[in-house]
């Protein structure tokens, strides 16, 4: 079996990955029609890394396939989303009144069923496909784009492919700082934003909804049936490209919608805080099936908390069942795989994909979670596995961004494209190769990161 990794995060509570791999098993095992261990987590001090013993871009492809093969089916599921997020706001606004100790499982069952439908629906299966429909679409473009009128910006072209069909919470509150609403109002307006996971998050304030402002004010895009003129694709390329402006909105709203459950069932993980005097972060050690006992018995295991906090484990799932548990240590095998392909590369030189040309010298900065954002300084060149929208204070002051990661619809991309900074995407091993303060040549229009010294 050859292995690889899907993606590496920070930040994210053990409670959540553990319901987010119930979701990568179900759909790997689907694909392939083998019921064995091809997928696992390595996490250590909240660092998680998802290895996978499938072709991701097949699975992806596949997935695309089945759940999102035309524009009417992406609406619909846009549609069920409005209505579940509905639902989950009507469900919390209850359980907030009800909640005592004699219902937590009761709250706890409600809190789960929702969070893996999301998973299903608008977290892990779409993150899926969304990646194997972005690297083909990388591939079309960059055949296609050779077609263009000299006098066709190619800039221009790829902000009206990758224009969303509607808007997301993001472009709400950019188009709000426009018209001079307080960002401190906003904070509050959206701070489901902060959820990135089920427990862990820290609040939204009014210095993060400044730093999202619209870097300028974005060109009128052309239509897509202009675009698909003067890109002249075939027939199967066209479906693809006719998938982007819904597509290209998924992606982010599937997002919205995830943190908003996160946000709205917050008030459940600080009442079994109270309940069980522990700190609400340290529920994040637990799984979801240990949560699930712990409301059950009325009881918490507290020496495997602390126990999680330092010691590295494996999250995988118990064969021949679909039931994630712990491998604490991890065993060997673990780590034969996760040291194969964690190796610190010697390379000098690495290439990946243009996002947006351009050339840059500067000094590495490392971006492995926001809180190293501060670093970044002026004429610096942000390396990280991908960008987010709170990364933007230290793109601002980069020269260039460099990520292991994503593509033309990648946040690295946008934002290249707005600021108008070189840009390389999809490197997949920059992260390795160099460390902060070596000084490196980005050359995007070739696609090239070069070590000088």
């Amino acid at each position: 079996m050859v292995w690889s990794k899907l993606l590496s995060r920070e930040g994210v509570d053990i409670t959540t990955i553990s319901g987010l791999d119930i979701v990568f098993y179900e759909d790997i095992w689907e694909f392939s029609k083998r019921r064995e261990e091809l997928f696992f987590t390595y996490f250590h001090n909240s660092h998680f890394t998802h290895l996978i013993g499938v072709e991701q871009q097949k699975l992806g492809e596949h997935l695309l396939k089945v759940h999102a093969p035309s524009p009417a089916q992406i609406i619909r599921k846009y549609e069920e989303g409005k209505a579940l997020r509905k639902e989950i706001e009507e469900t919390t606004k209850e359980w907030k009144k009800k909640l005592s100790v004699s219902n937590l499982s009761e709250a706890f069952d409600a809190l789960n069923s929702q969070f893996l439908l999301i998973n299903r629906e608008y977290s892990i299966t779409p993150w899926l496909y969304l990646e194997a429909w972005q690297q083909r679409m990388d591939e079309i473009v960059r055949e296609l784009l050779p077609n263009k009128p000299k006098a066709v910006k190619e800039e221009v072209l790829l902000s009206s492919l990758y224009s969303p069909w509607k808007k997301t919470a993001l472009n709400e509150i950019q188009e709000k700082l426009q018209k001079k609403e307080s960002p401190e109002k906003l904070a509050q307006e959206y701070q489901f934003l902060r959820s990135w996971s089920l427990i862990w998050n820290k609040p939204l304030d009014a210095a993060w909804i400044r730093s999202i402002a619209q870097i300028k004010e974005k060109e009128v895009p052309l239509p897509l049936d202009k675009v698909i003129k003067i890109l002249k694709p075939d027939k199967k390329q066209q479906h693809l490209l006719e998938l982007a402006p819904y597509l290209t909105f998924f992606k982010d709203w599937r997002d919205d919608l995830r943190r908003y459950h996160c946000y709205a069932w917050q008030f459940f993980w600080e009442k079994l805080s109270v309940l069980f005097s522990v700190p609400k972060d340290d529920l994040g050690s637990l799984t979801l099936l240990e949560i699930e006992d712990s409301c059950r018995l009325g009881k918490i295991d507290r020496p495997c908390i602390e126990k999680r906090k330092t010691v590295p484990l494996v999250v995988t799932a118990k064969l021949p069942e679909l039931q994630m548990i712990m491998k604490e240590g991890p065993p060997q095998q673990y780590l034969t795989i996760i040291n194969s392909l964690e190796k610190k590369s010697k390379q000098t030189v690495v290439s990946g994909n243009s996002a947006y040309p351009g050339k840059a010298v500067g000094k590495v900065c490392l971006i492995r979670s926001y809180h190293d954002v501060k670093k970044v300084q002026e004429g610096d060149i942000l390396i990280a596995n991908t960008t987010h929208p709170n990364y933007l204070p230290g793109m601002k002051k980069a020269a260039a961004f460099i990520t292991n990661e994503g593509g033309l619809i990648s946040h690295a991309a946008i934002v290249a494209r707005e600021m108008k900074k070189p840009c390389i995407v999809g490197t997949k091993i920059a992260t390795k190769c160099f460390q902060d303060g070596d000084m490196v040549e980005v050359d995007a229009r070739s696609g090239i990161v070069r070590k000088v010294f």
